[in-house]
């Protein structure tokens, strides 16, 4: 759109309120959060129309679009019966769940009611955990493991067992692109933020929404190696 461009800041510079405001700018798209759980900006929002970018706690609470976690983890398993996998692991990082607001794990548990050992599925870790994942995944046994994180790639790789890996974001680990999973998009996600934002600019809208509206792009399935496989 003619007059709009696009400023980058980080909050740990400070005074990025102050900037903003002297600058004359308007709009704003807070971006995934990602070394934080949360974080709360205390600003004056009445001049600003805000857009959140993915599942990051950002406090207060705007308008976000977010990836459908939820939807992906029932296209996974989806795919996953289809191929005929019938033990199937989660190991997701415990932050990555928190960020999604437990979406991982809930569509897991929401989709995975006929798969064996759905009960006993699930392991959501923190740092430090790599041996009690190898542990699990000895214990468990799963003919296919969702990665989730990059310890559940150390963690198959070495517990040498026999499984088909399978990422639920094909984007943050360097070997995803080889094996089954989800591509989120992440051009689409900003594409789609910023749309949101020039409607709220258009309309002259402002300041916390009373309802904050919530739009979800879901990524798609894609297939790579699917052959279990020993890493």
């Amino acid at each position: 759109m003619q007059g709009l461009g696009l400023d980058v800041f980080y909050e740990e510079d400070g005074a990025v309120e102050r900037i903003l405001r002297s600058r004359g700018i308007r709009g704003v798209i807070m971006a995934p959060l990602i070394r934080l759980p949360y974080r709360h900006l205390n600003w004056d929002w009445n001049k600003f129309s805000v857009v959140i970018a993915g599942s990051g706690l950002w406090r207060p609470e705007f308008n976000r679009v977010r990836f459908n976690h939820f939807e992906e983890m029932s296209l996974i398993l989806h795919h996953l019966r289809h191929l005929k996998f019938k033990k199937v692991g989660l190991i997701t990082d415990e932050r990555v769940d928190n960020r999604s607001q437990r979406a991982i794990t809930g569509g897991f548990y929401a989709y995975a009611d006929n798969l064996a050992g759905r009960n006993k599925a699930v392991f959501v870790a923190n740092p430090g955990d790599g041996p009690a994942v190898i542990r699990w995944l000895i214990r468990y046994q799963p003919d296919a493991v969702i990665a989730g994180s990059a310890q559940a790639v150390r963690g198959v790789q070495g517990s040498g067992i026999e499984t088909q890996l399978v990422f639920i974001s094909k984007d943050f680990h360097p070997d995803a692109r080889q094996y089954p999973g989800i591509h989120q998009d992440y051009g689409l996600l900003g594409n789609t933020s910023a749309e949101q934002l020039f409607s709220l600019l258009a309309l002259n809208q402002s300041g916390i929404p009373n309802d904050p509206m919530k739009l979800f792009v879901t990524g798609r399935w894609e297939p790579g190696g699917v052959k279990k496989v020993v890493l």
